[in-house]
């Protein structure tokens, strides 16, 4: 993404379409640490769930909300 925003940055733009585009570079990757960490709790659950800490039906539960969660973003 520094590639991407250096490109942006070199670009000849005018400086409002500049920040709207690196404005939009932002939230890509806001959105992607976003599902990182989604990734990182559904490994962690069923890490969790594995162990015997949750139960089935917990385990399910909490994956099945994480999804959701993911769904919408």
């Amino acid at each position: 993404t520094q590639e991407l925003r250096n490109q942006i940055n070199g670009a000849s733009l005018t400086a409002q379409l500049k920040a709207s585009l690196l404005a939009k570079v932002a939230k890509v990757e806001n959105i992607s640490a976003v599902n990182r960490s989604l990734n990182s709790m559904a490994q962690l659950v069923v890490k969790k769930g594995s162990k015997g800490v949750l139960t089935d039906a917990e385990t399910q539960n909490l994956l099945n909300l994480l999804d959701q969660i993911q769904a919408v973003i």
